[in-house]
């Protein structure tokens, strides 16, 4: 949507909530907001875009020139919570509002369409090539197809298709190994997101088990899948627990399968000792794209999508469901960052935040006989901030193995 337009697309929304006998004047619309008096009561009002949790903090943080009604396509639970939380009106375009202004007070729950429209021009090839990018590989037809599965045809459209969007920067030469670059990495996140929520099937299948939590109960499915050669990965609130703890309990267990329709999943949940019943603990979906399939780890015993399914998935599980999307995508961009760097003559103490866990170790360092001086620290900090990293990751295996920390390492140094 052009800038221009969304202004009056914030307008159209908050006039269709509102009752018929109340007079609505635009005094000014421009760029994504618009000046409109409701009965002799001047508000402002903003187009947000999608809705998600992240657009709403990011209004909420901008504190100069706040507006009283925020509008957005379809305002998520935790976006609503936080406007609310700040004193700022919403709507949506499904018909849903809260607005409480001096004598304006509407109140209306909307009626969400049954089938949310797929965004032009993505697929699932497409949504493939997404989550490969995201999961670092290059931006060549080779990579892609080699990453995902996808033939060459699809891997080629698919790339030309993320360009077309402006997601993409263009080729800096032709041919099939030829790479582009990201443009906008949040932007395509979130474009992401929301279209993958648009194409989840309804093909879903609730099962339980005989085991007395669910962590032991998916690892006796790990075990009987295996077994059996069923190709399975956890997403959602399970996922999450391994790649960026931050909900304290977790009641449900989604999980992809390699399974297409009802039959198939019910087939898949005996092989694991699974009984189909409404309310289970363990939701069985199929495999959503070839590159989930493809693209998919295990850490601390568990199998997981790759993230950008998973925050996809948790941004559509609720309030708290969206608060962990936001951590994770925090924490997968941002694994590693010196949080805190105390120093004296003798020594240094760093602070690392490392996947959202505070690691800290000492460093001392003399040259020959003289102890370092200040200007000493001012002039070598980096270099001694290295030197803590170094040996933090000699004594935690686990974070020297991940190729995620290794690119965050490169680019700390590359920015130093």
């Amino acid at each position: 949507m052009a800038e221009r337009k969304a202004g009056r697309r914030a307008e159209a929304a908050v006039v269709a909530v509102l009752p018929h006998a109340v007079r609505v004047q635009c005094d000014h619309e421009g760029g994504r907001s618009a000046d409109l008096t409701v009965n002799g009561i001047g508000i402002n009002v903003k187009w947000l875009g999608e809705g998600g949790l992240r657009q709403a903090r990011e209004l909420v943080a901008n504190k100069e020139n706040l507006p009283d009604v925020a509008v957005a396509r379809r305002m998520s639970p935790g976006a609503r919570e936080a406007l609310s939380a700040a004193g700022i009106g919403w709507v949506d375009e499904t018909g849903a509002a809260e607005i409480a202004l001096d004598s304006l007070i509407i109140s209306r729950n909307g009626r969400p369409p049954e089938i949310v429209d797929k965004p032009p021009h993505w697929t699932p090839s497409v949504l493939a090539a997404a989550e490969a990018l995201f999961c670092g590989k290059q931006a060549t037809v080779e990579a892609i197809r080699e990453a995902t599965g996808l033939s060459t045809g699809s891997s080629t459209n698919a790339l030309h298709t993320l360009a077309d969007l402006g997601m993409l920067s263009s080729e800096a030469r032709r041919g099939r190994d030829s790479a582009r670059q990201m443009t906008d990495p949040g932007r395509l996140l979130d474009e992401y997101a929301a279209a993958a929520a648009s194409m989840t099937t309804a093909v879903r299948l609730d099962a339980g088990g005989v085991w007395r939590d669910l962590d032991e109960g998916l690892r006796k499915i790990d075990r009987l899948w295996k077994s059996a050669k069923v190709a399975w990965a956890a997403t959602g609130a399970a996922a999450a627990s391994v790649l960026a703890p931050y909900l304290t309990r977790i009641s449900v267990a989604e999980v992809y399968v390699d399974a297409a329709t009802i039959a198939e999943l019910e087939s898949v949940a005996a092989k694991a000792d699974l009984k189909p019943i409404e309310g289970g603990r363990v939701i069985l979906r199929p495999f959503p794209t070839v590159a989930t399939r493809k693209l998919m780890s295990k850490k601390n015993g568990l199998l997981y999508a790759p993230w950008p399914r998973v925050y996809a998935d948790l941004r559509v599980s609720g309030v708290r469901g969206e608060d962990a999307a936001e951590h994770l995508r925090d924490v997968v961009w941002n694994p590693v960052e010196v949080t805190d760097y105390v120093y004296d003559d003798l020594s240094a103490e760093v602070t690392f935040t490392i996947y959202a866990k505070k690691y800290k170790k000492e460093v001392r360092v003399t040259r020959g006989r003289t102890l370092p001086t200040r200007s000493y620290w001012a002039e070598h900090k980096h270099e001694v901030i290295d030197q803590a990293l170094g040996l933090l990751l000699n004594r935690h295996e686990e974070l020297a193995a991940d190729p995620q920390i290794d690119k965050a390492i490169a680019k700390m140094r590359k920015d130093w």
